[in-house]
């Protein structure tokens, strides 16, 4: 007897890939990062000056996922009971 473990048929796969991208941080798209509102994601502020908030980078972490890119669940989560 032959025990096949693991990939699964290609059917499967693309699948699993279309629930993974439903599973995208609504926020961030799934990157992790938003642009910094600041300065508006170009890393500098009036006067051509570094901006303190995101080091010029003109991102910051996402809140939401926590910089994972992924949904969390949270308190509003319908299927969290808070009571239980």
């Amino acid at each position: 007897t032959l025990l096949c473990l693991g990939f699964g048929n290609d059917d499967s796969q693309v699948n699993n890939l279309k629930v993974r991208e439903n599973e995208k941080c609504f926020y961030c798209e799934g990157t992790g990062y938003l642009a910094c509102g600041q300065c508006g994601g170009t890393g500098t502020i009036e006067g051509g000056q570094p901006c303190p908030t995101c080091s010029q980078s003109g991102k910051v972490m996402c809140t939401t996922c926590l910089c994972t890119g992924r949904l969390l669940a949270t308190e509003h989560d319908p299927r969290i009971d808070p009571f239980v």
